[in-house]
């Protein structure tokens, strides 16, 4: 299936899509490397089709394996391109790794990301495979295991799947803020203390690790640890500050894209969005999505030179960085936590939402 020739790989979708309909392997198994190779746009076509088969016999597998098989498929794009393409450049990928093929005539323009389709088809109209899918993708971005170009590659095709109603955009603004709210606070206030106990001023940091004279050899070796170990924490803290970020920059692009309100959001009641006749469709569709800005490309090169590094240093470049990323992290905290503007339940209603003309299923 990940075979760099394109007419190999349309060949195994085939064959695998024979193999399923004829009971000859387990669907189960397939979704992923199948979810996968509808981010290729010579086997787009091939690979929903051979999903669709799935999603008839078995409707209840695609949502369970789907998230995996998006971030399988930023390592199949990696592993399919050229050599001089092979890394991804965080900035811009979004447009080499989503975007429908303007000939499979879906109406959708190349901003799109490559699994709005079968999210459309197999996902969206089932609130609770809708629900666990999209929960399961912002779990995915909050781990701290997860590599922050697959955390980018994952918020960026949150940020362009092709949303519907009001109440699936609502639902995945919950599952952000449920992070947010819980631990990103103390992660602010944390990281505060761990910068005025460092004193990220690189002059002083100099003046601290000269041995003076008459200082005892024992206690800087000591000292030199504990700021080691403080070094260390600060540059997991600043990950996942800038895990939390890219989840509140997520929020705000969408909010701008379907025009919510933080007022709509804080109204929103995810227990009582049972029912698909009750959910509101946007009035208007974007045709096209702007860039979704996420992480810059110097962040990110930053935040994969350190992670998993047992030795690290506090130098310029990435002092600089750190106090960067915390101002922009308390900015958005600072955004966020500001007292949201009431609306009128009639305006909310008649500026963005219509009659639904949803039919729930069984």
């Amino acid at each position: 299936l990940f075979n760099k020739h394109k007419l190999v790989r349309n060949t195994a979708i085939l064959l695998v899509g024979i193999m399923v309909r004829n009971g000859l392997c387990n669907p189960l198994k397939c979704i992923e490397s199948l979810v996968a190779c509808l981010f290729d746009p010579q086997s787009h076509a091939t690979a929903n089709q051979a999903i669709m088969q799935i999603s008839t016999k078995n409707p209840e597998f695609i949502h369970l394996r789907a998230v995996q098989g998006i971030m399988l498929s930023y390592k199949f794009k990696t592993s399919i391109s050229t050599e001089s393409e092979s890394r991804i450049k965080p900035s811009v990928d979004v447009a080499s790794f989503q975007g429908l093929d303007p000939s499979l005539g879906l109406g959708l323009q190349d901003t799109f990301s490559f699994f709005s389709r079968t999210y459309k088809q197999s996902i969206a109209k089932n609130i609770k495979k809708r629900k666990q899918f999209l929960q399961g993708m912002v779990n995915e971005i909050v781990k701290s295991k997860t590599p922050i170009t697959i955390k980018l590659y994952l918020a960026a095709n949150l940020a362009t799947l092709t949303y519907s109603v009001l109440e699936e955009v609502l639902y995945l603004f919950h599952c952000i803020m449920k992070y947010i709210s819980l631990k990103a606070g103390m992660l602010l206030d944390k990281l505060e203390e761990t910068l005025v106990s460092l004193n990220v001023d690189i002059e002083e940091i100099d003046k601290e690790e000269k041995l003076t004279a008459g200082e005892n050899p024992e206690n800087m070796l000591s000292h030199q640890k504990e700021r080691q170990a403080r070094i260390s924490v600060l540059f997991d803290d600043i990950q996942m500050a800038h895990t939390y970020s890219l989840l509140l920059k997520l929020k705000k692009y969408l909010q701008n894209v379907y025009g919510i309100s933080d007022a709509k959001f804080h109204a929103f009641d995810p227990k009582k969005s049972k029912s698909l006749a009750a959910e509101r469709p946007f009035s208007s569709l974007p045709a096209k999505l702007p860039e979704f800005k996420g992480l810059s490309l110097l962040v990110v090169r930053f935040l994969e030179e350190v992670d998993g590094v047992k030795s690290r240093e506090l130098d310029d470049s990435s002092t600089l960085i750190v106090k960067a990323s915390y101002r922009e992290f308390r900015t958005l905290m600072d955004e966020e936590n500001e007292e949201p503007v009431a609306e009128p339940e009639e305006a909310d209603i008649d500026n963005d939402v219509k009659d639904s003309s949803y039919v729930p299923e069984d």
